[in-house]
């Protein structure tokens, strides 16, 4: 841990510094471009544009990270980073990404921990429970890890008080196709 550890905190802290220099970039040229358009978007529309369009940058950089760095030995990593006090909100939603995609089995509980805490922002719970799509889209599931994810949807669930005449349709369709892809198997 005394050279992965502050390595990878370095390398997460890196990712999360490279997607707020991109967010700046993009509202800075779609600024410009805004500028020069006769029919501008109001505050709120373009607020809504760049919400959009910054969960779309965290999801590649999540992404690009899991695909080079996800292994099961960089669990224990993490979890000293995070007893240390490492994490700020970036680098625990990508630590918390690359648990899952590692399967560790702590991921569902720190998700849920994340997602029941009232001071976490929509846009973190909007990245996990994209992620979470894509979880259930790319791999199949085994029994532990359909578990796993129904465990998380029951508590993004909780946290907006969605009864079963006001369910997502959107994650009826993460436990649907958590369970096609199990019975699939």
């Amino acid at each position: 841990y005394d050279v992965k550890g502050p390595a990878l905190n370095t390398l997460l802290e890196s990712w999360c510094k490279i997607h707020v220099l991109l967010d700046n970039e993009v509202r800075w040229v779609l600024s410009e471009m805004e500028g020069a358009r006769e029919d501008k978007l109001d505050n709120s529309e373009f607020d809504a544009l760049m919400k959009i369009i910054s969960k779309m940058l965290f999801g590649t950089v999540v992404s690009t990270l899991v695909n080079e760095l996800a292994t099961p030995a960089l669990s224990e990593s993490i979890n000293e980073l995070e007893k240390d006090g490492q994490f700020d909100a970036g680098k625990r939603l990508l630590a918390l990404s690359l648990l899952e995609d590692a399967d560790d089995p702590t991921w569902p509980d720190r998700w849920k921990k994340l997602i029941d805490d009232i001071a976490t922002p929509a846009f973190d719970i909007d990245i996990l429970v994209d992620r979470l799509w894509g979880c259930v889209n790319r791999k199949a599931l085994d029994e532990d890890q359909d578990r796993r994810v129904i465990k998380v949807v029951d508590a993004v669930e909780a946290r907006f008080n969605w009864g079963n005449d006001k369910k997502s349709s959107f994650l009826e369709d993460i436990r649907g196709m958590a369970t096609i892809k199990r019975l699939g198997d």
